[in-house]
């Protein structure tokens, strides 16, 4: 009674995948930065930090998986 109990408690939780992030460091001309949101989008990336200066410098996860997956 009590692992069937367990069994459906279990099957009424939300499911998530996990997912390990890979941190990127990026520093490109300011023409560059939407071609580079691009290639995030296109990888399931995202930006996490933006700084303007001479340069972008861009600070961006994306999914290990997607970055092994495309090299």
């Amino acid at each position: 009674a009590y692992a069937g109990c367990v069994v459906r408690a279990l099957d009424t939780l939300p499911r998530t995948e996990r997912v390990t992030w890979v941190t990127l460091v990026l520093v490109v001309a300011h023409g560059d930065v939407g071609a580079v949101r691009q290639c995030l989008a296109a990888h399931e990336g995202r930006l996490v930090e933006e700084r303007y200066a001479a340069e972008a410098h861009l600070v961006a996860a994306v999914p290990a998986a997607r970055l092994a997956a495309s090299t």
